[in-house]
């Protein structure tokens, strides 16, 4: 199936922002395309226009729509979600990314959002396309909120991937990749680890150990 993931990365200071590299959806991309599926990226770094975004999405003829957000990020979530609703859009959208983590009832409560991912995305996110797929109950994905008429169904979480060489390399053909702001810059954009054993204070670092805590070692 094809998914088509919408990623807002604005810098209103910044003239000509090209945006950023990011490893959660690049690396969602290169799980489902290992799996058979096709992705597309719309990677917002200048103010959107409704006819302009709902032009892109009718264009990728998804079979499921995914955003990725922070927390700083969600209003322009809710703004868009909500023109698909009013645009007729029919296909199912999910939210993931560090907002739904840490911030579930406030993002599957988003009129447009039909399903969140809180936590790692590509055990669920692979799941639940193939279930899509095959017209298979989704209702008991681990990680995945999901609204089911006026109800909220709230699974649970799953282990985190402990082993990441089991993961394949990030897909990062789905960005602009010498468009972005490190590359013009000459510079790369790596990540060899997940998680922080640190709880600055200024970070939600100290929340997801919360989270996670019964999940991990750490």
């Amino acid at each position: 199936m094809k998914i088509t993931f919408i990623y807002p990365d604005l810098e209103p200071q910044v003239l000509d922002w090209p945006g950023h590299f990011y490893h959660g959806i690049a690396i969602l991309s290169a799980v489902l395309k290992q799996n058979g599926h096709r992705t597309s990226l719309i990677h917002i770094t200048r103010p959107v226009r409704r006819a302009e975004f709902i032009k892109k999405i009718r264009k990728d003829e998804p079979g499921l729509i995914g955003f990725s957000s922070t927390s700083h990020m969600f209003p322009f979530v809710r703004r868009l979600a909500s023109w698909l609703v009013e645009a007729g859009i029919d296909a199912p959208t999910i939210c993931g990314g560090i907002h739904p983590t840490i911030g579930p009832e406030e993002a599957i409560r988003t009129d447009g959002i039909d399903m969140i991912c809180r936590g790692e995305g590509e055990g669920p996110l692979t799941e639940l396309c193939w279930r899509l797929e095959n017209r298979e109950d989704i209702s008991d994905i681990p990680n995945l909120w999901i609204k089911r008429n006026d109800a909220i169904i709230r699974n649970s979480l799953r282990p985190v991937v402990e082993d990441l060489d089991t993961l394949p390399f990030v897909d990062r053909t789905i960005f602009s990749h010498q468009d972005l702001i490190c590359e013009r810059q000459g510079k790369g954009n790596f990540m060899a680890s997940r998680g922080c054993p640190f709880e600055c204070t200024y970070c939600c670092n100290h929340l997801l150990r919360r989270i996670f805590k019964a999940l991990t070692k750490i």
